[in-house]
């Protein structure tokens, strides 16, 4: 029942709904095709900021360690602390390490001094100086630091060593610098490395979120937005690691794409427009092409059709003319083409062609599979005296009774042409 539906629609209308679908099907492409290109144009947002977030935070920690070096240096070269670590002093060494928290570097504000911690020759902790926000009921060192300063030797000795970890759950960064030319100690430099990754947020100009691996939060934007846009922002984060590849601080940044979307957003209605006008000139042409090309043909070729007996349905009742509006009307009319190419019009059997085509296919089976088969060439004798005493008309009345009794004589197998 489908299938006669199908047929009973009109060509105009057929044409019409096809061009129609290889619009909306367009359409949907550029749709799709749109929102992919979204997607993967927010991947590489996400992708370029990540970039840029690890670049910077690796140039920030490099900064760190190198002003960190510098203390280190600053405070190794203090009289009164070699002086009591010659002696041993605990006290002297305590009061020694306080002092260096009014130095430039931690009263400047270009590090955030955590802890100072005095290691002597055999790397066993000689003094301990604390800043109010560290706990202090254990050791500010990283363990890479003491495993780091135990595999060297020789020159690598004098080398300052540098190390991140977490100690009580909050990241520290540890500078090692040695004391003297033949190292009668080290003094080790535990900065807090989130108060020099706050330049990001100017950096990369955009909110940003420092937090421990365990959720802790150092700090948080101003700025900072909760509920984002998807189609307008995009928030990437990007781990950092200590010295053993443990998790040290995530960094979360928010990236305002807003302009680079209205942008993209802009440039898809042009594509759908352009989409829209390209499929109205479609079915325009469409209609103009098919109308000439196709229709104008097939009402003629139908008319000729409907005058030589051929065809059955092909006739207009409104304007008494020829005429092929359906689908069902256009299969006839292939029918009836291919019958009268294959058709003798006399007789209505096989004409010449069509038994070429069959002994062709036969003897080619019987190569193939080794049959046989049987040709029969029958001639009637004396048929022009048909003709010339009766008329054409009567020889053809004979070939067309002729053929009938043949045809009712054969196998269904068989062919007469």
């Amino acid at each position: 029942q489908a299938g006669n539906r199908w047929k009973r629609r009109p060509l105009k209308r057929g044409r019409d709904m096809t061009s129609l679908a290889m619009g909306i099907l367009t359409l949907v492409l550029i749709l799709v095709t749109g929102e992919l290109y979204r997607r993967l144009a927010v991947d590489s947002q996400a992708q370029t900021l990540t970039s840029v977030i690890e670049i910077e935070a690796a140039q920030l920690r490099t900064t760190l360690s190198e002003q960190a070096q510098l203390l280190g240096m600053d405070i190794q070269r203090d009289p009164e602390l070699r002086q009591a670590l010659a002696i041993n002093d605990p006290d002297a060494i305590d009061a020694a390490l306080q002092q260096q928290f009014h130095r430039y570097f931690v009263t400047a504000g270009v590090l955030d001094l955590a802890a100072l911690v005095l290691l002597d020759e055999h790397l066993d902790t000689r003094g301990i100086a604390r800043s109010e926000n560290l706990h202090a009921s254990s050791s500010p060192l990283c363990d890479a630091t003491i495993a780091g300063l135990q595999t060297r030797s020789g020159y690598q000795r004098l080398q300052p060593l540098s190390a991140s970890c977490l100690v009580n759950g909050r990241a520290v960064q540890t500078e090692t610098v040695a004391i003297g030319l033949k190292p009668a100690g080290y003094v080790v430099v535990v900065t807090n490395p989130v108060y020099n990754l706050l330049p990001l947020e100017n950096h990369l100009d955009t909110p940003i979120t420092l937090s421990a691996p365990g959720g802790y939060r150092y700090y948080r934007s101003d700025d900072w937005q909760t509920d984002i846009n998807p189609r307008a922002h995009v928030e990437t984060v990007v781990q950092l690691n200590g010295t053993l590849g443990e998790p040290l601080l995530q960094v979360n940044v928010q990236g305002n794409f807003v302009e680079f979307y209205e942008n993209l957003v802009n440039l898809q209605q042009w594509i759908l427009g352009l989409a829209v006008a390209a499929t109205l000139l479609t079915m325009f042409v469409a209609r103009s092409v098919t109308g000439r090309l196709v229709l104008e043909p097939l009402k003629y070729l139908s008319s000729q059709l409907r005058r030589a007996g051929a065809g059955r349905r092909l006739m207009d009742k409104q304007h008494n003319v020829m005429a092929v509006h359906e689908f069902a009307e256009l299969q006839e009319l292939y029918s009836a083409l291919q019958t009268m190419a294959l058709t003798d019009p006399l007789t209505h059997l096989p004409n010449r062609l069509h038994f070429e085509r069959l002994l062709e296919n036969l003897v080619e089976q019987a190569r193939q599979r080794n049959e046989e088969h049987v040709l029969c060439c029958l001639d009637l004798d004396n048929f022009k005296i048909v003709n010339d005493s009766c008329g054409h008309a009567a020889g053809d009345l004979l070939l067309q009774q002729l053929a009938g009794i043949f045809q009712e004589q054969i196998r269904d197998v068989d062919t007469i042409a």
